[in-house]
């Protein structure tokens, strides 16, 4: 059975507004703003259901483009903080 992970965000919804912008932010994950503000109501927690591990890596360097540090967690080890 493959392992799932999930993407983790610590950082505070307040902390990543003051930090980047939600325009740039929706850029870098291919969503838009709206959706970008129903992603940061997850945070700080997990941002992602179980996924294969490339598909979270994948989100995590979404993330890191627009400067937001995440942790891609193996599922079911470590539980999320929230679960999306």
């Amino acid at each position: 059975m493959e392992k799932l992970y999930f993407v983790e965000v610590n950082d505070s919804k307040e902390d990543i507004i003051a930090e980047t912008s939600l325009e740039l932010l929706a850029r870098a994950l291919g969503i838009s703003e709206q959706g970008v503000n129903k992603l940061l109501a997850r945070v700080p927690g997990a941002v992602t259901k179980a996924i294969p591990k490339p598909q979270a890596k994948k989100i995590a360097e979404n993330f890191a483009k627009a400067g937001i540090s995440t942790k891609v967690q193996e599922f079911g080890k470590t539980s999320p903080s929230k679960t999306p």
